[in-house]
């Protein structure tokens, strides 16, 4: 198999069909297959109806939420190919994103990874389609501090055109980025232990240690809705905990690999980070060291 799409659901009615929509009318791929794990959707009416809906993908029903990583690995394993799409419900994409993606990748054969220009996807507005950049790659400052490239700007903006070009980026953005199988079996896939948020950039460290880095292809275009909203107040106080905690696992795990001066800067960074917690967020900060603590 040439490319295997993975996509994840999970209370997605409001999505879904769309997102499969764009999936299923994806151009010039050749051999590709999507599979749509449900992780445990509460009425699964609607999962049902995409399965008789559209009979092109391949569908999953869990009886429990596996979160993130362990979905799309089972995913990855059960439905080896060259290369791996691990998409967001919550986005959909131009009929050549796919396409435009692989091709990058078979013409840059060093890379691990390829990601496009997301752009935000005001769904249920009049136009849903925005300018506003929702991520041109993820990128990392010198003290471990990760974010979505562009994010925020109008595509119209004169100091966006930065995001026109071919570029190497840190990683892609887990709501829409192309893998190379061979890249991440040398690595390992997902990590397990990690239910949601910043597994893309746990992975994305992974391959860069391996030098196998991603490719930002501006030309790759789709639309991200967030389900999980870009603000930070208005994330549930479960999810802040999974992000905070994630965030320092991460840490843990690659800072050996960091110089001094890196890892000053990110102790500083962190310092910083969890005294804001302890003070403006406790609920999250004791959450977040329980969690921490079981996962290390």
């Amino acid at each position: 198999m040439f490319l295997t799409a993975s996509l994840l659901t999970h209370n997605s009615e409001k999505w879904a069909r769309k997102c499969l929509e764009t999936l299923v009318s994806q151009e010039s791929l050749g051999e590709f297959q999507i599979v749509c794990l449900d992780n445990a959707s509460s009425d699964k009416t609607y999962i049902n109806e995409l399965e008789k809906d559209f009979s092109e993908v391949i569908f999953i029903k869990e009886d429990e939420n596996l979160g993130f990583s362990k979905g799309h690995n089972k995913i990855i394993r059960e439905y080896p190919a060259t290369y791996h799409a691990v998409l967001n419900v919550d986005a959909i994409f131009e009929s050549d994103f796919l396409y435009k993606l692989t091709k990058a990748l078979e013409d840059n054969p060093n890379f691990g990874s390829a990601t496009g220009k997301l752009f935000r996807w005001d769904f249920g507005c009049n136009p849903e389609k925005t300018e506003i950049i929702d991520s041109a790659g993820i990128a990392m400052t010198s003290s471990h501090k990760f974010y979505d490239r562009g994010q925020g700007r109008e595509e119209s903006e004169p100091i966006s055109d930065e995001y026109d070009y071919y570029d190497i980026c840190f990683g892609g953005t887990g709501a829409a980025v192309i893998y190379r199988r061979d890249a991440i079996e040398e690595c390992g896939l997902f990590d397990e232990k990690m239910f949601m948020y910043k597994e893309d950039i746990d992975l994305a460290y992974k391959l860069m240690k391996n030098e196998r880095f991603c490719i930002f292809v501006p030309d790759a275009i789709g639309w991200h809705a967030r389900s999980t909203n870009i603000s930070r107040k208005k994330r549930s106080k479960q999810e802040r905990i999974y992000s905070a905690a994630h965030e320092s696992l991460i840490l843990k795990k690659h800072k050996k690999d960091c110089t001094l001066k890196t890892r000053l800067l990110t102790f500083a960074r962190q310092i910083i980070k969890w005294t804001y917690l302890l003070i403006i967020e406790p609920q999250v900060f004791f959450g977040a060291r329980k969690l921490l603590k079981e996962l290390s």
